[in-house]
């Protein structure tokens, strides 16, 4: 079965998560990374691939994600899709498997919502290479930024001539990489 005591130890691919959520029933946010490599490393690796190739590579990891998800309920283990409500499906503590995230990028694997039992399972499924909590992001306001990278101390400094370093006559260019966040 699915049991696992708190004295259970952790398998060697699970990491960050609290035995005492392992233990539980309750839903543990976790990153489930598949052993090939995600996009970005892959192309780095096939540096004369047509963006067909890579194309084609990425839906093959998709295609993957699938059959894992298929094989996640074939081993019992119902699995479906947060529709932006992960949170909230955590917060209540279903006791199915929620999809939260799929990833193949820059990361290759999942981001699931699992009952704290059934963990260790999902990280024993062929083709899983580790299994990680997956803690909440933080975001700062300006009121808490600002401190925060120092904003104060630069605004103190001057230059060689006495004058307060303000940013007046510099140019700032801002490159974006394309790479999308959730």
């Amino acid at each position: 079965m699915h049991e696992q005591g708190p004295a259970a130890a952790k398998p060697a691919n699970v990491g960050r998560i609290p035995l005492e959520a392992l233990a539980s029933e309750s839903l543990v946010p976790v990153l489930v990374e598949f052993q090939e490599a995600p996009v970005i490393v892959w192309r780095s690796q096939h540096p004369l691939a047509t963006a067909a190739q890579v194309q084609a590579y990425a839906d093959t990891l998709r295609a993957r994600h699938q059959s894992f998800l298929t094989g996640l309920n074939g081993q019992g283990m119902a699995c479906r899709m947060s529709g932006g409500r992960a949170l909230q499906a955590c917060a209540e503590g279903q006791g199915e498997i929620v999809l939260d995230h799929d990833f193949t990028f820059l990361f290759n694997g999942l981001g699931l919502l699992v009952p704290g039992t059934r963990v260790s399972e999902v990280a024993a499924l062929p083709g899983v290479k580790a299994v990680t909590g997956n803690h909440e992001r933080a975001y700062l306001t300006a009121s808490e930024s600002v401190p925060f990278i120092g904003a104060p101390a630069v605004w103190q400094r001057r230059d060689p001539d006495g004058n307060p370093c303000n940013g007046e006559g510099v140019t700032i260019a801002i490159i974006d990489t394309g790479i999308a966040g959730p």
